[in-house]
């Protein structure tokens, strides 16, 4: 069993009908620059198009207009009706319709006595030129009376050149362009392994020093406590019995050496000369006694503190 169809009740039509009445006035109004004023009729502009047809004053622009608002108000289909009632073919509608669209708000006397052919012919001038055309009254260097008697293929011939000249200079702009573009790349790319080569060569090992002579005795030193090392491994002195007080002497010195040393190397430098002479005086004076005697030492500034015997 088929369903029953709905149809609109007579107030929902009068509804619908009067959202597309609104819709369509408003785009109408839309169409102002081509309307003359009035509310739009559909045969009323038929005729006036028509009439404008027949006019030389009204030939283009005039015509254009009509036909323009024509084809936005009609529905669909219609405005091929109204072509055929007004008597024109569908292109020359359209090549009125692209002249008013480009052409309206030039001077009207000027569109007049440039004609329909010269006008399409225009059509494919740049829009700057254009533009200059209606604002300073000059087209591709010519004033208004060049552009009225200048015939309508040399007038084509002129655009050509000029569009042609114009494609001419976009094209060298854009190779201008990717060439700096290339060269720019190149440029960073350069640019980039330089900053690679700097940090390359920041990251590589320095090419060595002359070796300071501190350094040569360091390793002549070490070398010669390497065998002192081995002796007292080989042979191990009494440390608690007869050799009790050269052991704890010379810990003392190592200690108090070491000492000095580590200042100079961890960059907090002591007066060492005055520090080497009054050891050295006291070392002379504990060797004339035969004894070592350890009351009293030498502290790291190089002054006699009682001796603390070191527990390790």
């Amino acid at each position: 069993m088929s369903k029953k169809k709905n149809f609109p009740t007579l107030k929902q039509a009068e509804t619908i009908q009067e959202d597309i009445d609104q819709a369509r006035e408003k785009k109408y109004k839309m169409l102002a620059i081509f309307t003359d004023g009035m509310p739009y009729h559909k045969d009323r502009y038929i005729r006036e198009a028509r009439k404008a047809l027949e006019q030389h004053f009204f030939s283009a622009i005039e015509a254009g207009k009509r036909l323009i608002v024509l084809k936005e108000m009609c529905q669909q289909g219609e405005f091929v009706s109204a072509l055929e009632q007004i008597g024109i073919p569908r292109t020359t509608a359209w090549r009125y319709m692209s002249i008013t669209q480009r052409f309206c708000g030039l001077d009207s006397n000027l569109t007049e006595e440039l004609g329909v052919t010269k006008l399409y012919g225009l059509l494919k001038a740049p829009e700057e030129e254009i533009q200059k055309l209606q604002d300073e009254g000059t087209f591709l260097d010519m004033d208004k009376e060049k552009l009225k008697v200048i015939s309508t293929r040399e007038l084509e011939e002129r655009i050509k050149e000029h569009t042609t000249k114009l494609r001419d200079d976009i094209q060298e702009k854009d190779t201008r362009l990717k060439i700096l573009y290339e060269d720019n790349r190149q440029q960073q790319k350069e640019i980039k392994r330089l900053k690679d080569d700097v940090i390359k060569a920041s990251l590589q090992e320095r090419p060595p020093e002359p070796i300071p002579e501190w350094w040569t005795r360091f390793t002549e030193i070490c070398a010669t406590f390497d065998d002192m090392i081995r002796l007292l491994a080989e042979n191990p002195p009494d440390a608690l019995g007869e050799d009790k007080e050269r052991c704890r002497y010379v810990k003392a010195r190592i200690d108090r050496q070491f000492f000095r040393a580590k200042q100079y190397l961890s960059g907090m430098p002591i007066d060492a000369t005055e520090y080497l002479d009054k050891r050295d005086e006291k070392l002379a004076e504990l060797e004339r006694k035969g004894t070592f005697d350890f009351s009293k030492i030498l502290n790291e500034n190089g002054e006699y503190v009682e001796f603390e015997e070191d527990e390790n």
